[in-house]
This record gives C-alpha cells, sequence and structure tokens, in this order.
C-alpha cells in the first residue's frame, strides 16, 4: 500500500514539529513494522527522537472528527 497523507495529518505534523525539539524528527504516514506480527503497517504521523541510548518512537492515529 502506498503511503497516503491528507490535510489534516500535514497539520498535525506542523503542530509536533513546530512544538518538538530540532533533535526530533516527524514524519507523516510511515510504514512501520510490527514487532509481534512483523507486519508493515501505516502510521498517519510519527515522531522520532533518541534518549540515551534509545530510539522512542511515538505513532500519531489522526481523526478528524
Amino acid at each position: 500500500m502506498p503511503p497516503r497523507t491528507n490535510a489534516f495529518q500535514q497539520l498535525v505534523r506542523f503542530i509536533h514539529s513546530t512544538l518538538l525539539p530540532s533533535e526530533a524528527s516527524v514524519e507523516e504516514s510511515k510504514l512501520l513494522v510490527a514487532w509481534r506480527t512483523g507486519e508493515s503497517r501505516e502510521v498517519d504521523v510519527v515522531i522520532t527522537r533518541r534518549i540515551g541510548l534509545s530510539d522512542v518512537v511515538v505513532g500519531i492515529e489522526c481523526r478528524d472528527h
């Protein structure tokens, strides 16, 4: 499945990229591999930052209600 994005995801990515420190990366419509199943899943917005020796990854599902 090709990555997709929409205006709401772009807005969420913009808000998070503005608020986060410069060491964090913010990407939209990123494919991540589920650690249990090994299957690829599309996540609307992904924030990644190295803290100490670990990479912390936060996935955000965007729902416009």
